[in-house]
């Protein structure tokens, strides 16, 4: 799986935001417009930050968990019997963007854009090892 090709698609922006699967990103075409005032910059964004995602589901999930694991940002919560899901809860070092927020997965991703597209998000000492470390090792967890 890891030495796949992945396919482009590019939609238009109603279809709403970006997407991914183990095979392939989804990238909407108001990712290339100029909604934040260099929109080469903020198509390259989307794309490391969709490719991000496909690195980490080819890699079971184990990218944006080894980062959690080691920022302690996402936890469950239990309001009701069974009824458990992942939320973000500080941790011990802030993710580099408001929308890192949304989940572990999120926060690796946006994490990926920050550390190749500085001045994006603010990326901190802990999350900024963590992806050297990982593409030091060959891009492995």
């Amino acid at each position: 799986m890891l030495n796949r090709v992945v396919d482009v698609y590019r939609v238009p922006s109603f279809f709403g935001v970006g997407g991914f699967g183990t095979d392939f990103v989804v990238l909407p075409d108001i990712a290339f417009n100029d909604i934040y005032g260099d929109r080469y910059l903020w198509a390259k964004g989307t794309i490391i930050h969709e490719f991000s995602h496909v690195w980490d589901v080819r890699h079971s999930l184990l990218l944006s968990t080894d980062m959690n694991n080691l920022t302690h940002s996402f936890g469950p919560s239990c309001p009701g019997a069974g009824k458990c899901h992942v939320v973000y809860i500080g941790g011990i070092e802030e993710p580099p963007t408001i929308y890192a927020r949304t989940n572990q997965l999120e926060d690796f991703a946006e994490s990926v854009r920050s550390f190749f597209i500085p001045g994006y998000g603010i990326l901190r000492p802990i999350r900024r090892k963590y992806i050297t470390q990982v593409l030091d090792n060959h891009g492995l967890p």
